[in-house]
């Protein structure tokens, strides 16, 4: 499937009727309206502002990965939890082969930690990573940030070289750790 690029009509049109977008847009300047170009970017955009996260916060936004890292790094209050909740989330993903998961195991494990993390919108990813990642390259980015060590070299070794042969599926995240 190919999905073309935004033309400037077409970008300038969304932005005109997202007015939230475009200030995100334009707080982050010539770099996140590069990545605004991308439908799949424009999507994370709109996942992002309609969770909470200001306009302005895109000023720190400059790359794709420092898009993904607000969509998949738990911040606030609840952070750490929401950090095992997420490590745990990206592990079953691996461990099932899927960018799916079962909720009740992992709800029970951290019992109250996603409502309250929904509820108080402390990070944007929220209780929506286990669903299912949005896409397999924030399943990649995630991966590459909980399930990656590359402090132990042999470890990771392991992991990829492995009878589980979960090289290829973990490829991608080597790329971003």
């Amino acid at each position: 499937m190919h999905i073309p690029l935004w033309d400037d009509v077409e970008l300038q049109q969304l932005l005109s009727l997202a007015p939230t977008i475009d200030q995100a847009v334009k707080a982050g300047g010539t770099r996140l309206l590069d990545l605004a170009r991308t439908p799949f970017n424009t999507r994370l955009l709109a996942d992002l502002v309609t969770d909470g996260l200001r306009p302005d916060a895109f000023s720190e936004v400059a790359t794709q990965s420092n898009c993904w890292n607000y969509l998949v790094a738990p911040r606030g209050p609840d952070g750490l939890a929401a950090s095992a909740c997420l490590s745990e989330v990206v592990h079953g993903m691996v461990e099932t082969r899927s960018l799916q998961v079962d909720r009740i195991p992992i709800a029970k494990q951290h019992a109250g930690m996603p409502n309250a993390a929904q509820r108080k919108r402390s990070y944007p990813c929220g209780w929506r990573a286990l669903h299912c990642v949005p896409a397999h390259i924030l399943f990649d980015f995630a991966a590459s940030k909980v399930y990656l060590n590359l402090l132990d070299s042999k470890a990771l070794a392991d992991v990829l070289s492995g009878d589980r042969a979960l090289g290829l599926m973990l490829g991608p995240a080597l790329i971003f750790a």
